[in-house]
């Protein structure tokens, strides 16, 4: 389990049918493990072989959908898949001209702006690249206090 660390077997995999040798999207499952765990909300279950990476930093490019402009004082929440974390946003790296595709300095993002930031998380998070799993590699950005979607995100 990610990002707790925690590690156990798969008993068995369970449908509204019954027991099951593989399950497959868009299945609903319950899953049960050999060992009582106490896990929360966004845990992770992956194979020993393969695990993501479990961080607190990473750089993320971002598409700003809000009308207001990326404000870096700000503290935002991060919601990957089930798990919802505070984090800060960094200064912008640079945005790209979507004409030219060209980088440019940026000291904000405005509505449709798409960059690139370093994200700071207070918890550490689970994820892949997104080129690798886009379920992992992608989030939203949440603002704290209005509770408003106002980014997308790609961990790179």
């Amino acid at each position: 389990m990610l990002p707790s660390g925690q590690t156990s077997r798969v008993r068995t995999v369970r449908t509204f049918d019954g027991a099951v040798e593989r399950a497959q999207a868009p299945q609903s499952v319950t899953v049960v493990l050999e060992d009582q765990l106490d896990i929360s909300r966004g845990e992770v279950l992956a194979a020993t072989g393969t695990l993501p990476l479990v961080a607190r930093e990473f750089e993320a490019t971002l598409c700003w959908l809000a009308s207001e402009p990326f404000n870096r004082s700000r503290c935002y929440l991060i919601k990957q898949g089930t798990r919802v974390v505070k984090a800060m946003l960094g200064s912008p790296q640079y945005r790209t001209n979507v004409n030219t595709l060209a980088r440019e300095s940026a000291d904000t993002f405005a509505l449709n702006d798409i960059g690139r930031v370093s994200v700071k998380t207070a918890q550490p998070v689970a994820f892949e690249p997104y080129r690798r799993n886009r379920a992992a590699g992608s989030f939203i950005v949440i603002d704290e206090t209005s509770n408003n979607t106002v980014a997308a995100g790609l961990i790179d």
